[in-house]
This record gives C-alpha cells, structure tokens and sequence, in this order.
C-alpha cells in the first residue's frame, strides 16, 4: 500500500500520477502518466528549430490501453471546464 501523488497542473505531471485526457468518444477519463517523450517541432518553418515538444505518455487503469498527448491536453483530477 503506498500513496498517490496527485498532480497540481504546474510543471508536468510526476510518472506514476493520475490525470484527466480528453477521449473523443467518451469524454473525459483518468489515465496513469507512464512517462515522457520530448523531441523537436515537426513544423520548423513556423517555430524556431531550439523549440521541443513535450509529449505525455499515459496508459489506462487497466493497461489495455496508452495514448500520448501534448502537455496542454492533460489535466488534473480536479480539473472543471469554465
């Protein structure tokens, strides 16, 4: 038995954490960040080629499933839309 650590929505999420992702046929749903995947902008004629993208990788509660997404489309738990 060992604690959670709940993410604050600052920095980026701690590996092991609870987040909220976007499904688009579900809506919002809880994943497990699994780590990180940074690498540099696909699109170097619009942003400079020292700007890096970080990527979330998360799976689901019960592993069948993992996704990747950019840093603004994971949320924290208490996350509420306005």
């Amino acid at each position: 038995m060992g604690t959670k650590t709940i993410w604050d929505g600052k920095d980026l999420p701690p590996i092991g954490c609870q987040v909220l992702i976007n499904l688009s046929s579900v809506g919002m749903r809880p994943y497990e960040v699994t780590g990180y995947e940074v690498r540099r902008s696909v699109n170097e004629v619009q942003y400079p080629a020292w700007l890096y993208v970080v990527n979330i990788k998360v799976k689901s509660s019960d592993g069948k499933s993992t996704n990747e997404r950019f840093l603004n489309e994971v949320f924290p738990l208490d996350w509420r839309e306005n």
